[in-house]
């Protein structure tokens, strides 16, 4: 596309000047030319809704699944501690931390720019801070299998926030 610039020393109005190899692109080489609709268009409420809903039905899906899967290897597994006693808490509260946190990042996105950028980051942020202040204090506290009890936290948390991370970068493909 950059072709087709002329050799003649003309230029095009309201072309953008760059020093070296490309000295003007032309408004409709832009990613955003003025006249292009770039931008969508704002969804209703109920859409938006129907969205975080879809987050939850899937990710509590995922969360029985999850959670089918540990209860599966405990049987298997019958006579070593696969789960520790405060498996079951781990988990509703890494649940509950990732339904919370994914709301309020898909409010930033809504809101876009670089204000969806922090929310992303300040959410992952503040989750690992919360989850990792519950499991250092079972840690401390209890006289539990602390191998076993930190191999069901990192666990369920990376399995909660890979499937988190994916459904995010899904929704934010789907805006571009």
């Amino acid at each position: 596309p950059l072709t087709n610039l002329p050799a003649n020393g003309t230029s095009y109005p309201n072309a953008l000047k760059l020093p070296g190899i490309l000295s003007e692109i032309r408004p409709e080489h832009r990613i955003f030319a003025p006249g292009k609709n770039n931008l969508r268009k704002k969804q209703s409420p109920e859409r938006q809704h129907m969205k975080i809903a879809g987050f939850l039905i899937s990710f509590t899906l995922f969360a029985l699944l999850l959670a089918g899967i540990a209860l599966g290897l405990q049987h298997v597994f019958a006579p070593r501690p696969i789960l520790s006693p405060n498996f079951w808490l781990l988990f509703v509260f890494l649940y509950l931390l990732n339904v919370i946190v994914y709301i309020l990042s898909v409010l930033g996105i809504r809101k876009g720019g670089e204000q969806g950028v922090f929310s992303i980051l300040g959410g992952i942020v503040i989750k690992m801070i919360f989850s990792l202040s519950l499991f250092l204090v079972i840690f401390v506290k209890s006289a539990e299998n602390q191998m076993v009890l930190g191999f069901n936290f990192f666990s369920v948390y990376l399995c909660f926030m890979v499937f988190e991370v994916i459904y995010l970068l899904r929704k934010l493909r789907h805006q571009n």
